[in-house]
């Protein structure tokens, strides 16, 4: 039972007020977390004011540098098929924050919005501690989550790691299985320079004696995940060895639909349709259906056919994954912000059809942009570098410029400080049979989402 709060917070605007004066760290340079506050001390503490919602739920705990959303999003809409409630908690949100806590699919009304943040404030500031001045963006986002699921009664729930995994604050959790996606070098300033750094904080939500998936791309990653499951005796299946993929049939634009099946050392699946493309969405599905092996195996309320499995794969839809969101020119929007995502993102734009090949293009300043943007100076003809405008976090376009040219592209490069005039600029000079692809940040890509919306309904 919910207790009865004043309302401190009156309007939903209110709420976003409140939280967007924290610190962020989706808006600032990680570094300074690393410094003060990548510890979790203080989430500790504001769960036990919250009565600790998160010993009460069983958590599927999913980290990697790339995957790890589109994995948690396959296995939130595999389980929703067994009529349980299942909560999902991603970061970061496209448009609305209430995006990033969602119960079988559906984000709670501003009402409930504006009730639970109230809750949450009355409770945490009753700590002795200073508790509601010092929380972070992101603490009081996932305690709020924890919350929400209690109080909506989940059965299960999905957590996507905020930033690197040992000392996230989603790391409290009691997880019943866990799984680490592909790794890379991401938030090199929290995490380390060293693959094999990055590796061992990811590996840190692998519980004592609970199972996880090992999908780390690399030797080396893999390696390190596979050290860290046998030193806390974790039940471990490595992709490619314990869990088998068979693709029968591969995206293309004639036949948009991957056909695969997979093999756990407890199931079969067989047929599974894919209709996101891209070679690393099969991997990212396997693992999540590897996942809900594991729980299957281990929870017999959890009961999923072949079929259930397999609709739940396909009818998966991933905003911003490679998703096409005009066709004559082709427009695509991806959130591909790190090396790996970029070098995945022209492995299949490199099986499109298509003759001139446009991207606008951004990135956070705290990111490893040369890597990000030498596997897309390789593909395109024309590169045009901007900014996002919702969030400080961006790079100059001028230090993008810098950089191509350093990598020694081949492609026309342009700058444009305004990402809407700059997407005009590409939609006014494109033909029907060329691409305009928009990536390099998730924040650029949620921008240039909403404004497409936005332009498809002035025009209509």
């Amino acid at each position: 039972m919910s207790q009865t709060v004043p309302a401190v917070l009156k309007t939903y605007q209110d709420c976003e007020q409140f939280l967007y004066q924290r610190t962020n760290f989706e808006r600032t340079t990680p570094e300074v977390k690393k410094a003060h506050d990548l510890k979790l001390d203080r989430m500790r503490l504001i769960l036990a004011q919250l009565g600790d919602p998160h010993l009460a739920i069983p958590i599927l705990h999913v980290a990697g540098t790339k995957g790890k959303g589109s994995t948690c999003q396959f296995a939130a809409s595999i389980l929703q098929q067994t009529g349980q409630r299942i909560g999902l908690f991603t970061s970061p949100h496209i448009h609305r924050f209430e995006e990033r806590m969602t119960v079988n699919g559906e984000m709670m009304s501003p009402e409930d919005m504006i009730a639970l943040l109230n809750e949450f404030i009355s409770r945490v500031s009753a700590s002795t501690e200073d508790l509601l001045s010092s929380a972070t963006f992101f603490e009081i986002t996932t305690a709020l989550a924890w919350l929400h699921f209690v109080r909506q009664k989940v059965d299960y729930a999905v957590f996507e790691v905020g930033l690197g995994g040992r000392l996230d604050c989603t790391n409290l959790c009691q997880p019943v299985v866990t799984a680490i996606t592909r790794i890379g070098r991401d938030h090199v300033k929290v995490l380390g320079e060293e693959i094999s750094q990055i590796a061992w904080e990811k590996a840190g939500i692998i519980k004592p004696g609970v199972p996880v998936i090992n999908a780390a791309n690399s030797v080396e990653a893999r390696e390190v995940v596979h050290q860290v499951a046998i030193e806390r005796g974790s039940p471990e299946w490595e992709l490619g060895s314990d869990i088998r993929i068979e693709v029968a049939e591969f995206w293309t634009e004639a036949k948009p639909m991957a056909k695969f099946t997979v093999r756990t050392p407890y199931h079969q699946f067989d047929n599974l349709e894919l209709s996101v493309c891209g070679a690393h969405q099969i991997d990212n599905a396997a693992t999540a259906v590897s996942m809900i092996s594991q729980l299957m195996h281990a929870d017999s309320s959890v009961v999923l056919s072949n079929d259930q499995i397999r609709d739940a794969v396909v009818d998966s839809r991933l905003p911003m994954r490679i998703e096409k969101v005009s066709l004559k020119p082709m427009i695509i929007l991806d959130v591909a912000h790190n090396g790996p995502s970029a070098e995945a993102l022209v492995r299949t734009l490199k099986g499109l059809s298509v003759k001139r090949k446009y991207l606008l293009v951004a990135c956070s300043k705290d990111k490893e942009i040369a890597e990000i943007l030498q596997p897309l100076a390789g593909y395109f003809d024309e590169m045009t570098v901007t900014r996002y405008l919702e969030n400080p976090r961006a790079a100059q376009p001028s230090d993008l410029a810098e950089i191509l040219k350093s990598l020694e592209t081949t492609a026309i490069v342009a700058e444009n400080d305004v990402p809407q005039a700059a997407l005009e600029d590409l939609i006014a000079k494109a033909g029907p049979d060329d691409l305009i692809c928009i990536s390099g940040s998730f924040f650029l890509a949620a921008e240039m989402r909403g404004y497409l919306a936005r332009r498809r309904a002035d025009l209509s």
